[in-house]
């Protein structure tokens, strides 16, 4: 049997700025800012304006063992958008993306 802890289950993290979003995931996308430049520029452009985001936008960071492993987005009219991630984090998101 392995003696390492295991992983919790992912968990996704609406958030209710792009302020707040950023406070918590903008180090994890500039990581890896070349396939990441489209969610910065969003977050970056919805900060600008300030204030709680529409209830159709979602800004959500993916979550495991306390720290970011991923980030889901959406803007109305657009699809939702994905960064890599864990594959076991995708039904969360599924489930978070229905609830809006």
């Amino acid at each position: 049997m392995s003696s390492e802890p295991m992983a919790s289950s992912p968990s996704v993290v609406p958030h209710p700025s792009a302020a707040a979003f950023l406070e918590r995931a903008e180090a994890w996308l500039v990581e890896h800012e070349a396939e990441n430049r489209l969610l910065l520029g969003i977050a970056m452009g919805l900060a600008a304006r300030g204030g709680s985001l529409d209830p159709s936008v979602l800004l959500a960071t993916v979550e495991q063992d306390g720290e970011v492993v991923g980030c889901a987005f959406r803007t109305p009219p657009h699809k939702v958008g994905l960064t890599r991630m864990p594959i076991e984090a995708v039904p969360h998101v599924v489930e978070a993306v229905a609830q809006r």
